[in-house]
């Protein structure tokens, strides 16, 4: 799964694991749904669902709200 974010450096979550900040590559995802999560502090985290099909990339891109103080 390639994710990538505005602004990036957000972290990045993986069915509620943390597994690096965008941009990035999530190598050996399994086949089937996954929920994508990206959350940074001042900024309103947010979420999806994809899909991961054998042999094919997915490619999930997000801008994130600021937080207004």
């Amino acid at each position: 799964i390639y994710v990538d974010t505005r602004p990036r450096g957000m972290e990045v979550w993986l069915d509620r694991r943390r597994v690096g900040e965008s941009p990035m590559v999530i190598p050996n995802v399994p086949t089937g749904a996954h929920e994508v999560e990206f959350r940074h502090t001042g900024y309103r985290d947010w979420a999806t669902t994809v899909h991961v099909a054998v042999s094919a990339q997915v490619r999930v891109t997000a801008s994130l709200d600021h937080v207004p103080r």
